[in-house]
């Protein structure tokens, strides 16, 4: 329900705000800024699968499984050079 409820929210926003699109903007490279985000999911997803073959209890499970995403996510962002993690990441080493 909730990811109905999120996907709703973006198209009604995409629709309210069409006509005040610059209709100039180009996206190029889609799959360069997606691949990190799409990759991050799916570790996200085998991350919850193995936790909860391993692990009991809701809460325990939920905070592994919490612990261990981020670390994928953010491993599969800086895999794949996203920007504006890396210059996080750099500007956190200052």
């Amino acid at each position: 329900v909730a990811a109905f409820t999120t996907i709703a929210a973006q198209v009604i926003g995409v629709v309210f705000t069409w006509k005040h699109i610059d209709k100039n903007i180009r996206i190029e490279g889609i799959w360069n800024m997606l691949k990190g985000p799409v990759i991050g999911c799916i570790g996200i997803v085998i991350v919850s699968l193995i936790v909860d073959l391993f692990l009991e209890g809701t809460f325990v499970v939920f905070l592994v499984t919490v612990f261990f995403s981020v670390i994928v996510y953010v491993a599969a962002l800086v895999g794949f050079r996203n920007e504006l993690v890396v210059r996080m990441l750099e500007s956190m080493r200052k």
